[in-house]
């Protein structure tokens, strides 16, 4: 979901996908993908759409 739905929080997902709270989806996600949400959603960007972003 994060890949492909990037108009929804990272928080939103958490709990789209069964989370009750923002802390355990962070700290599963990390768990497994050893990454925070943000910075995994930021890798699945294209390099010009992370430039823009991070220039807002």
């Amino acid at each position: 979901m994060i890949e492909n739905d990037s108009y929804l929080k990272i928080e939103e997902i958490g709990y789209e996908v069964g989370f009750n709270s923002k802390s355990t989806f962070f700290s599963t996600f990390k768990k497994i993908k050893n990454t925070t949400p943000l910075l995994y959603k930021q890798s699945q960007m294209p390099s010009e759409q992370r430039f823009q972003s991070s220039n807002l």
